[in-house]
């Protein structure tokens, strides 16, 4: 009987061990998705986009912080790099362009050393008549396992009001 036992105990403990090693050996994980629907043809909005020194009219970022440090880096032919931003609010990250679709597709992977966050953005651009559709889809990961589970459910949340910031600005800026 007492053999049953311990090797109950073990057994259990053995499945205890492997499920705490599975929750603090893997990295949490958060994806979006969402589109939003913009005042501009889609021509328009790519250049827009692209261009770094307007990001602090649209980015929600840049738009809640005026303040901040904004270092802007490009290419040699003038392509958008990236962007690297120090904020009181906002805190600090970097921005790092990837390759373009010209029109279509618009991709950039940004971090944010405090909350040890790195996301992949892949913006596409769909034209509909007058408008265009960005579909935004954000698959992003942070270092920090045990916390990064909760960080990931506010991280998702928090990509999700910035789509709906950023929808907002944008339709500011192109209804005037």
């Amino acid at each position: 009987m007492l053999k049953k036992i311990a090797i109950s105990l073990i057994i259990v403990g053995i499945l205890l061990s492997s499920v705490y090693f599975f929750i603090n050996s893997s990295e949490p994980k958060v994806s979006v998705s969402n589109e939003i629907t913009i005042n501009a043809k889609t021509d328009t909005l790519y250049k827009y986009i692209k261009n770094l020194d307007k990001w602090n009219q649209w980015y929600p970022i840049f738009t809640r912080d005026k303040n901040a440090k904004v270092e802007i880096y490009k290419y040699d032919n003038s392509e958008p790099k990236g962007i690297d931003w120090q904020s009181k609010t906002e805190g600090s990250g970097v921005i790092k362009f990837g390759y373009s679709i010209p029109n279509s597709q618009v991709n950039y992977t940004f971090f944010i050393p405090e909350l040890q966050i790195h996301a992949i953005v892949k913006l596409s651009f769909l034209q509909k008549q007058n408008t265009t559709t960005l579909v935004w889809q954000v698959e992003a990961s942070t270092e920090d396992t045990f916390n990064g589970k909760f960080r990931s459910f506010l991280f998702r949340r928090a990509i999700e009001t910035e789509i709906e910031n950023i929808a907002l600005n944008l339709n500011n800026v192109f209804s005037k």
